[in-house]
C-alpha cells in the first residue's frame, strides 16, 4: 500500500509542476520584472499554446528510480 501512495505522490509531483511551468509563462506575459517578459507576448503565447496541448505521460517519466534496463540479448 505503501509504494501505491509513493507513486501516487510521484504523479502529482508531476502534475504540479507542469502546472508551475505554465503559471510561470502565463505570469510572464504582464510580469515586467520577469526575464521571460523580454519574449514578448507573440512568442510567450506560442510556447503557452505548446504546453496545453495533451501530453503523454509516460512510465519513464514517473517511475524513474524503479526502471532498470534490460539489455541482455534474446535467444530464439
Amino acid at each position: 500500500m505503501e509504494s501505491l501512495r509513493h507513486f501516487e505522490r510521484l504523479i502529482q509531483r508531476e502534475i504540479d509542476h507542469e502546472t508551475s511551468r505554465r503559471l510561470t509563462v502565463a505570469a510572464a506575459l504582464k510580469d515586467t520584472q520577469s526575464p521571460l517578459h523580454h519574449l514578448g507576448a507573440d512568442i510567450l503565447r506560442l510556447i503557452g499554446q505548446q504546453m496545453w496541448l495533451p501530453e503523454i505521460l509516460r512510465w519513464e517519466d514517473v517511475m524513474q528510480e524503479y526502471i532498470v534496463a534490460d539489455n541482455t540479448p534474446k535467444i530464439l
